[in-house]
């Protein structure tokens, strides 16, 4: 829920997830979805693989600019 940090705006976001079960639905599944694309294990292992993979490049590319 983005709302103002301001207390009246922030009520006013509160309230209408109180009131509206399908907008807190919708909000739930999707931060379900996003904790599960970027911080689970696999998503984390995807990121570890790729920073692997620069700095492998990264040191490849160094050693060949000294032949």
């Amino acid at each position: 829920m983005l709302a103002d940090p301001k207390p009246e705006p922030f009520a006013k976001g509160l309230l209408q997830l109180i009131k509206d079960p399908d907008l807190r639905n919708t909000l739930g599944l999707a931060a379900i979805k996003l904790v599960k694309e970027k911080y689970s294990i696999p998503a984390y292992r995807m990121k570890l693989n790729a920073a692997y993979d620069h700095l492998r490049e990264t040191i490849h590319s160094s050693s060949e600019s000294f032949t």
